[in-house]
């Protein structure tokens, strides 16, 4: 997985990559994105390659679950079908029911670093994570915290050199 998400540039690249690794086992899944905004879950299921972009994946995000079964899951609330109301704060409520409530509420004006950060608070379940990081793919800028300090801290990657002719 880590050589399709270093190495591809495009989700149509990641994509038809995937569909020619062989993993030690099945049950994996993970997301890619890129730099033009597109995304896509990619899941590895029954000795297949299962792909869910642009339609197929109302919400743009991926769990701890393979993505059918996660937009399954999702099918008894309010906005995805269902009829259940749901609080943002409800524990009950599944993260892909979270982020996509949230995806929709996203204003355009606000700081998205910051909105994102917010956004993987709002999901946490048991404790609060060791690591929370947000990427911006378009500007090339990682944003991160730890639980050791909220302290928002960034980077800028985009100008990196990653060739092999430069010290790690």
């Amino acid at each position: 997985m880590q050589y399709v998400l270093d190495n591809f540039a495009t989700i149509d690249d990641a994509v038809k990559a995937a569909r020619e690794i062989e993993l030690d086992g099945w049950g994996w899944h993970f997301f890619v994105g890129d730099g033009e905004g597109n995304c896509a879950a990619i899941d590895f299921v029954d000795n297949d390659v299962v792909v869910h972009r642009d339609a197929e994946m109302p919400v743009a995000g991926l769990f701890n679950a393979l993505y059918s079964l996660e937009k399954e899951r999702s099918r008894y609330f309010k906005g995805y079908g269902g009829l259940w109301e749901f609080d943002l704060k409800d524990i009950r409520v599944p993260r892909y029911v979270k982020i996509g409530q949230l995806q929709r509420d996203y204003d355009l004006r606000q700081d998205a670093a910051k909105y994102a950060l917010m956004m993987l608070d709002a999901i946490y379940v048991n404790e609060v994570a060791d690591w929370s990081v947000v990427f911006d793919v378009r500007r090339g800028k990682a944003y991160f915290r730890t639980s050791w300090s909220r302290a928002v801290k960034s980077f800028d990657y985009k100008n990196l050199d990653y060739s092999s002719a430069t010290p790690v």
